[in-house]
């Protein structure tokens, strides 16, 4: 295993068939040039799964916790992706089922000054079932039902093959 950046991921053009970028984009000041960088790594029909923090409005401590620089809407995510030249497969908000409830609590905590170090002391074992058990029911039905909102979004996309028609890049950008 290496260490980089990704802006400048130690490896060669064109050398990998699958990404992973999980919760990684928003952390990176230059996410165009994260994404492009991906791009470049990845081989023609190569595939990436990226998942980033949603809606800019959710806005909490949680995310200075995690060091995020920001969190996206579905167009602009997808448009710098289509910048990078990513043919996108599929997209969709999830957690959705928390949508509400998450973006309350966010507010109150500001609105109250509640000082916590970290969202994760709101927490005990029963709450933790039960939220196993609704995120579990939320990224199942996510697929399926498109909910136009969510915590998060997830894209699965791909490096085009070698001649393919570039009108087929993306879907719905």
């Amino acid at each position: 295993m290496q260490a980089g950046d990704a802006r400048a991921l130690p490896l060669p053009d064109q050398s990998v068939d699958l990404v992973v970028a999980t919760d990684v984009v928003e952390h990176v000041d230059d996410d165009q040039r994260a994404v492009s960088e991906i791009y470049r790594i990845l081989r023609p029909g190569g595939i990436v799964l990226f998942t980033v923090p949603a809606f800019p409005s959710l806005w909490g401590l949680q995310d200075e916790v995690s060091h995020h620089h920001r969190r996206y809407r579905m167009g602009p995510f997808l448009r710098m992706l289509d910048k990078a030249r990513f043919q996108v497969t599929s997209k969709f908000h999830f957690n959705y089922i928390l949508f509400l409830p998450i973006f309350l609590a966010r507010q109150l905590i500001r609105a109250l000054k509640i000082r916590l170090a970290s969202e994760n002391e709101v927490n005990n074992p029963l709450l933790n079932f039960v939220l196993g058990i609704v995120f579990r029911l939320d990224v199942t039905t996510a697929p399926y039902f498109h909910p136009p909102f969510g915590v998060s979004i997830l894209v699965l996309a791909r490096r085009p093959s070698e001649g393919a028609d570039p009108k087929l890049r993306s879907v719905d950008t």
